[in-house]
């Protein structure tokens, strides 16, 4: 992720889990309301997920309470069963 300062910031997770099932849970865009939103009681809409370098991405989350928040951003790099790296910005944020 890339903040307004150009700092980099990466994040690394161990899961029990293969390495090539995350993978495809990260680059296809059924699994992701899955993977997104901080519980179960939120809405999670895919409206565009196109994993590749250069693609888009526009997920939609609709809390509990009714509001409404909108993640956009570009993959930057998808390497299979290794990496995934995208940029991640709030809908309508600088």
């Amino acid at each position: 992720m890339t903040t307004p300062t150009g700092v980099h910031i990466k994040f690394e997770r161990t899961l029990n889990a293969p390495v090539a099932h995350v993978y495809k849970v990260l680059t296809e865009a059924i699994h992701i309301p899955q993977w997104y939103g901080p519980s179960d009681d939120f809405k999670i809409t895919v409206h565009r997920w196109e994993a590749r370098v250069g693609g888009t991405y526009r997920v939609e989350f609709n809390t509990p309470t009714g509001e409404t928040h909108i993640v956009v951003g570009q993959f930057k790099e998808l390497v299979p069963n290794e990496e995934v790296a995208y940029t991640w910005s709030w809908e309508g944020q600088p």
